[in-house]
């Protein structure tokens, strides 16, 4: 499994950005417009309960090899009871589950990558890991915010 990195749902804004950066990956890989739309959709419906249930969360995006084929998967933690298997299922090939802490369950959700002749090159790789650890300008904004916070409180110390 080689692992693109980790979607961050820290706010309602990182939900649409993991839509958007979902939707750019599905079709670097070779997924059609509509099933990259699916694919996209449904993982902003997942980022949604997710952030719902903990903030600061996200989902592990990974390229899989299983038989020869390769898998666009999704990696995330849920409430076990927030899982909807038959939503799930629609629009992935294959779907696990197993127990997580705290009545949690880890769910791994992959959808076949249609291009046959895919291979995850290097260069694909780290573009794709690229897209999904760029921080958006609010998420940029964020961080300034701490660090200034930080060194506001610093200052505070000192005096």
């Amino acid at each position: 499994m080689i692992e693109l990195g980790k979607l961050l749902l820290t706010n309602e804004y990182s939900i649409v950005e993991a839509r958007k950066k979902i939707l750019h990956i599905a079709m670097n890989v070779g997924f059609d417009t509509i099933d990259s739309s699916r694919l996209a959709s449904i993982t902003s419906e997942i980022s949604r309960i997710i952030y719902k249930e903990r903030k600061d969360s996200g989902i592990l995006v990974c390229i899989d090899k299983d038989g020869g084929r390769y898998y666009l998967t999704l990696s995330y933690e849920l409430k076990k009871e927030s899982y909807d298997v038959g939503k799930v299922s629609i629009f992935f090939d294959k779907v696990k589950t197993f127990p997580a802490e705290n009545g949690m369950i880890k769910v791994v959700a992959s959808r076949t990558i249609p291009a046959r002749k895919f291979k995850p090159t290097q260069e694909f790789i780290r573009v794709a890991s690229e897209i999904i650890s760029r921080l958006t300008r609010e998420e940029l904004f964020r961080e300034l915010q701490k660090k200034n916070e930080a060194k506001n409180e610093n200052i505070n110390c000192r005096r």
